[in-house]
């Protein structure tokens, strides 16, 4: 079992790696200086401006991750071909073995069929993730983090440096 899931995590690691490094990447350098000049540290940097712009992408990646996890036949089929005494089989190398190898075919349609309350949920999940659009940058003021790039120049104009109230807000009540 613990070679299937090193081989599982040696397959999709850099797929994840990638991905998350594109997800860091699209955050601009602007919302980090905005938290340095609030006094942000390396770990408050991380907690409150990137993870929570990441949430989301966090959410795709663990859907993501869940959904290949239940057809990958050939990780586990390759490196443990069930395992000893039947215990390392996934969905999908059990259809193929009741299938196959014990010649009950609807055996096999229905190990790989369970997947499918599980799957449905996660595909319709992960769609609708996918659909919205990245939250306004502006409501996310209230959390702590000002994500408006022009907000930075506003408020070293006005001589502002409190992350709490947006350059919108200011200009309302002005």
């Amino acid at each position: 079992l613990g070679c299937a899931i090193a081989a599982h995590l040696w397959k999709w690691t850099p797929f994840w790696t990638v991905i998350l490094l594109a997800g860091r990447m699209s955050i601009p350098q602007d919302i980090y200086d905005a938290a340095k000049v609030d006094g942000a540290t390396g770990l408050n940097s991380f907690l409150f401006v990137t993870f929570p712009l990441l949430a989301n992408l966090y959410l795709v990646l663990t859907l993501l991750a869940t959904i290949f996890l239940l057809g990958d036949f050939n990780t586990v089929y390759f490196v443990t071909g069930g395992g000893p005494n039947n215990e390392t089989h996934l969905l999908a190398t059990l259809g193929i073995r009741n299938a196959f190898d014990l010649a009950r075919p609807d055996l096999g349609v229905a190990a790989v069929m369970t997947a499918l309350p599980v799957l449905i949920p996660l595909v319709i999940i992960l769609m609708r993730k996918l659909k919205t659009t990245e939250p306004d940058l502006a409501d996310a003021g209230a959390q702590g983090v000002c994500h408006r790039t022009n907000a930075l120049a506003l408020r070293r104009l006005a001589g502002e440096d409190c992350l709490f109230r947006t350059a919108i807000e200011d200009e309302i009540q002005g």
